[in-house]
């Protein structure tokens, strides 16, 4: 009979926080009517040793935080079958599974989750083992841990978390004697031959009774009332599974399976001083076993089958926060590598576009110098040049393009049709000629204005009065 602890409160130290915390689920139509909160869940809390640090019965709000979360699903909740699986992975091998373990279920394939063991059953073998369970029933399980907090999620079936059997072989008849060293069967051979059955392991797990108006979970009594229900668990090598009896029918059924193949009997405990027998039972059954509920949460921890897979690996975002940035290592240095070079890229460009404009500019303040000696250089090369150009045209008596009569003789021969005539007046200031013509006087202002350009003037109207002055000559 196990014994049930106290449940615990949720707050946990930093040392529970960087431990692993394990939890035995009860079976999916085992959840009390008032739900989660109300359903006790066994559970086992250990260091970075292993070492029990904590254990007991809870509900889902009482449970511990903890650095990483196992979850055992139950045997009646989980199929495992052994078949064989195409050599295709990730996204093809999901979409061909349902199909693979469509005839081995009664509910339709696409609803229910398919997990792979990455362990073949044997290195000879082309089979693998699968684990079939409810997909809804999956989801929300996983769903409700990751909402609650719990990071690092793992799921594996309670099937595995059973030790095996250490088989020793049955007595044979004197006829056979000669053959009594020969190896003990595989789990395939006993499939093939059913005169020559696997032993198999067998775990008794009590279902929680009642929870009470304080919170406190009721004792398990030995004189209970014997409609009381019990959870078996059964292993054969790496497949199992499980079923509901009355604690009244126990005892038979167990005999009956030792019936069958040799049976070895736990019963799970929560004291960590239940050290389990190893005696294998042939025929008749001589008592049941402790289990410590330490021994099967090391057994998940090391459970290398974890149900969570596919679209559900990461469940309660534990590969953000256990792997953070690590499988975008690749591509986020590729990325920062292409940026780095790219600056570089510019960086280099540009100083080289830069040094050939200061060698132009070099070149043209020396040709500036060179043409007019002792000239200090006020503005760039370019306008300077101008300047000085301009100011020497005056000196030597030619016109400037802004003089009155340059500027009026351009106009002259960009009046083209329009009479001279039509000049009602003719103003110079500062450089610039603003020319008026007399009303009713027709203009073709595009004509015009393009005659004006060709003559080297630009133009600016408004109010019906033209602004013409020199327009500023480009640099070749």
């Amino acid at each position: 009979m196990t014994r049930t602890l106290g449940a615990t409160p949720r707050t946990a130290s930093s040392g529970a926080r960087a431990a692993s915390l394990i939890v035995l689920l009860p079976s999916s139509d085992l959840i009390a009517p008032a739900g989660w909160p109300a359903t006790p869940m066994p559970f086992a809390l250990l260091g970075r040793k292993s070492e029990m640090l904590r254990a007991g019965h809870a509900p889902f709000d009482a449970l511990p935080q903890a650095g990483e979360t196992v979850l055992i699903f139950a045997a009646r909740d989980t199929l495992m079958l052994h078949t064989k699986v195409p050599p295709v992975t990730g996204p093809r091998l999901r979409r061909v599974l349902p199909n693979i373990v469509e005839e081995h279920l009664i509910q339709e394939a696409q609803r229910c989750h398919v997990a792979v063991d990455p362990v073949l059953p044997t290195p000879e073998a082309d089979l693998r083992c699968l684990a079939v369970i409810d997909r809804e029933w999956f989801t929300s399980v996983l769903e409700r841990f990751a909402a609650a907090g719990h990071r690092r999620v793992r799921a594996v079936p309670l099937i595995r978390c059973i030790p095996l059997p250490e088989v020793t072989p049955l007595a044979e008849p004197e006829d056979v004697a000669s053959d009594a060293e020969a190896p003990v069967p595989s789990i395939a051979d006993a499939v093939a031959d059913d005169t020559v059955p696997a032993a198999a392991s067998v775990l008794i797990v009590r279902r929680q009774s009642g929870q009470s108006v304080d919170g406190a979970f009721a004792e398990a009594e030995a004189e209970e009332d014997r409609s009381e229900w019990v959870e078996l668990a059964l292993r054969q090598d790496s497949l199992g599974l499980g079923m509901s009896v009355k604690a009244a029918q126990l005892d038979t059924t167990l005999a009956e399976l030792a019936q069958r193949q040799p049976l070895e009997v736990y019963a799970l405990t929560l004291d960590e001083d239940g050290e389990p027998s190893h005696a294998v039972v042939p025929a008749t059954l001589a008592g049941q076993r402790t289990l410590p509920l330490a021994r099967v949460a090391c057994a998940a921890l090391a459970c290398r089958f974890n149900l969570c897979q596919f679209e559900l690996a990461n469940p309660g975002g534990n590969h953000a926060a256990a792997a953070g940035l690590k499988p975008w290592r690749v591509s986020l240095g590729l990325l920062a590598a292409s940026v780095v070079v790219s600056i570089v890229a510019l960086n280099v460009q540009w100083w080289q576009l830069r040094h050939r404009r200061d060698a132009l500019e070099t070149q043209m303040t020396q040709m500036v110098q060179t043409a007019f000696p002792g000239t200090a250089m006020v503005l760039g090369p370019h306008e300077q040049m101008t300047l000085d150009l301009a100011r020497l045209r005056g000196t030597a008596g030619q016109l400037r393009a802004d003089d009155f009569l340059a500027l009026a003789a351009s106009l002259a021969h960009a009046l083209g049709p329009i009479p001279s005539l039509a000049i009602a007046e003719i103003d110079y200031n500062g450089g610039s000629l603003e020319v008026s013509f007399k009303p009713g006087t027709e203009i073709d202002e595009g004509g015009f204005k393009g005659r004006l350009a060709t003559n080297g003037l630009s133009v600016e109207e408004e109010d019906g009065k033209w602004k013409l002055r020199s327009a500023p000559s480009r640099p070749r």
